[in-house]
C-alpha cells in the first residue's frame, strides 16, 4: 500500500487493520451521516466511517436497496492537471454480480484513492457514490436509505469531512492489476472525452 499527499506517493508498510482511502492523524470522528439539499431541492446523504470493514458493509447494504440491474460509472484519476483529470468507464450489470466483484476487489474499491465508483438505478435514477476519499454519497429522497444508515450504526450529525482538511491518500502497490481485473470482471468500457453517461455524475 502506498501513502501519498499533494507531494506525491510515499510508500508505507502493510497494516493488519486495512487503511481507508484517506487518512489524517487527528481525524477520527465516530461514523456519521447527514443530509444536504441543493439549490434545486435535490437531496443527498453524505456518510463517513474510517473503518474499512464497516465502509464495505454500509456500501453493499445501500446497494442492496437498488434494483437487480444497475448502471455503473468508474472514474479513474489519470494524474492530469488539466480541465479533466479523469478517465471514465461505463456499463450495466446485475447487482449480485457487482456485489461479488466488490468482494473480490475490496482492496481496490475501499482502499484506492485514485478512483470514484458510481452505481445508479437506470430507471428511478437514485444513485450511490463512493468517492476517491472513501466518502459515500447517496442521491435519493427515499426514506429507506436514511433508515439503513441509522441501522448500520451511523449517527446523524453534521461533521467536517476529511476532504475539507489536508490529508493523506492511499493506493495499493498493485493498483494497476486490480484496476484491470475490476474492469474485466464487470465488462466496463471506456467513455471518450466528452461522452455521455445518461445522467450519471460526470
Amino acid at each position: 500500500m502506498r501513502k501519498r499527499s499533494s507531494r506525491g506517493p510515499k510508500p508505507i508498510a502493510d497494516f493488519v487493520v486495512p487503511m481507508p482511502k484517506a487518512t489524517r492523524d487527528d481525524y477520527a470522528p465516530r461514523p456519521f451521516f447527514y443530509q444536504q439539499t441543493n439549490r434545486s431541492g435535490g437531496l443527498r446523504f453524505v456518510a463517513w466511517t474510517g473503518d474499512v470493514s464497516q465502509l464495505e458493509g454500509i456500501f453493499v447494504g445501500l446497494l442492496q436497496l437498488l434494483p437487480p440491474v444497475v448502471e455503473l460509472l468508474l472514474k479513474v484519476s489519470n494524474d492530469d492537471d488539466g480541465d479533466d483529470p479523469w478517465e471514465r468507464f461505463h456499463g450495466l450489470t446485475r447487482l449480485d454480480r457487482l456485489i461479488d466483484t466488490l468482494r473480490t476487489y475490496r482492496t481496490f474499491v475501499y482502499q484506492d484513492a485514485r478512483h470514484q465508483l458510481c452505481v445508479r438505478d437506470p430507471e428511478g435514477r437514485d444513485y450511490i457514490v463512493i468517492d476517491d476519499a472513501g466518502v459515500i454519497y447517496v442521491y435519493s429522497s427515499a426514506a429507506a436509505f436514511r433508515a439503513y444508515l441509522i441501522e448500520a450504526g451511523l449517527q446523524e450529525r453534521q461533521e467536517t469531512l476529511i476532504t475539507e482538511l489536508p490529508h493523506w491518500r492511499q493506493e495499493p502497490t498493485n493498483r494497476i492489476e486490480l484496476l484491470a481485473g475490476f474492469l474485466k470482471a464487470l465488462d466496463l468500457t471506456p467513455i471518450e472525452k466528452g461522452g455521455k453517461t445518461g445522467g450519471l455524475p460526470s
